[in-house]
């Protein structure tokens, strides 16, 4: 829903973020902006109507590397970093892996959904809020990219020890569960993967494409390089 009381970013103010976010991760340089007022701008009045797209903040399309933000749906610098985040780092930087790795990666996240973690639970009523209509595959995409907006990073001093020992206790219960679906801290390892990647000038390759059910297609293309772990 639209904030009431506060006052949308500018286009020169998303432009100038935009400029430190790509310098602090290299790998996204050559993605192409738009930056338009509202979806409306960019989509048309009808087909937003239609997709229910009126207070999208932004959108991202892998077949042409393209990010698309409406500046007039973002009030601030967090928010934007947050929709930088959800787009970028898991729409785009899932690239990082071979396709065959993505769908892997999916087809775990989606064995989550009868979690009993707390946050993967909210964020899975969201994703299904929001993309019941969708296939199961994006939808586990879609819960990936809003738990990158949570930005998992290593932690110091002791948040960092505590860290360390649930990372402990979860590669142990891993062993014990080999086949389970993945953990909340594993998932968060593999968004600071990403990260670690996008940080270091790796440059993601290809996403899966669309077919004409909107199910993605995984074909085998080349690999242009794996995210760190």
């Amino acid at each position: 829903p639209r904030r009431q009381g506060s006052k949308p970013l500018t286009k020169r103010a998303v432009e100038l973020y935009l400029k430190k976010f790509f310098k602090e991760f290299p790998g996204l340089e050559g993605t192409y902006v738009n930056i338009a007022a509202s979806p409306v701008d960019t989509l048309g009045e009808a087909q937003v109507k239609r997709i229910g797209a009126m207070y999208s903040r932004g959108s991202y399309n892998p077949v042409f590397r393209r990010l698309s933000l409406y500046h007039s749906n973002i009030h601030s610098i967090g928010e934007l970093r947050r929709v930088l985040l959800h787009e970028l780092h898991v729409h785009q930087g899932l690239g990082l892996y071979p396709m065959d790795t993505q769908k892997a990666i999916l087809e775990s996240i989606n064995r989550t959904r009868n979690t009993k973690n707390p946050t993967l639970q909210k964020i899975w009523k969201q994703v299904n809020a929001l993309y019941g209509h969708e296939n199961e595959l994006v939808q586990a995409e879609e819960v990936l990219a809003k738990l990158a907006e949570t930005e998992p990073r290593q932690r110091t001093g002791l948040m960092g020890a505590l860290q360390k020992v649930l990372k402990v206790l979860n590669d142990f219960w891993r062993t014990m569960n080999p086949n389970a679906a993945p953990t909340k801290i594993e998932l968060e390892d593999m968004l600071m993967g990403i990260a670690k990647g996008l940080r270091d000038g790796k440059m993601p390759g290809p996403r899966p494409r669309r077919d004409d059910k909107r199910n993605y297609v995984f074909e085998d293309l080349m690999d242009m390089g794996d995210a760190e772990q």
